[in-house]
């Protein structure tokens, strides 16, 4: 008896475009989260990483477009805190409020109830630019920090 092939799943050149935003932009948070060593802090409960093995933690989640390549929603999380712990909301908050001031939460609530009520849609060629963009600052950073990356 034959067996069907599996069709093999290919991403459009949208998703490919938020794929691509995604990896710079985490990275440019990362690394700009970092002390000369290339060191990070969990925002949340104060471990220390290389930046490479930290995450990127949103505090509104990332299935928002409106604060999902906000600078201030994003801060260096580790794994645990991220991934298992939900990513510790409370804390985060606390810690954006401390580090950037209440009008820059504000700033990002604005921005996350203003999606509830229309939702945001970029345009393929706005997120390869804004792709574009975060490579170039994640480079400037690594060279500030002396950071070799891949």
């Amino acid at each position: 008896m034959y067996k069907k092939r599996k069709k093999k799943k290919t991403k459009s050149p949208y998703k490919k475009a938020v794929a691509l935003c995604d990896v710079w932009f985490s990275r440019y948070i990362r690394i700009s989260s970092s002390d000369k060593e290339g060191i990070c802090t969990c925002c949340t409960c104060g471990l220390k990483r290389e930046w490479k093995y930290i995450d990127c933690g949103h505090f509104i989640p990332r299935q928002y477009k409106a604060t999902r390549w906000m600078k201030q929603n994003c801060n260096a999380q580790c794994k645990k805190c991220n991934g298992f712990e939900g990513g510790r909301m409370d804390l985060h908050r606390d810690f954006i409020i401390k580090q950037d001031g209440q009008d820059a939460m504000n700033y990002i609530m604005f921005k996350h109830q203003s999606e509830k009520r229309s939702a945001v849609k970029y345009y393929e060629f706005e997120l390869i630019e804004m792709a574009r963009i975060y490579k170039e600052l994640a480079v400037g950073e690594s060279i500030q920090r002396g950071i070799k990356l891949k």
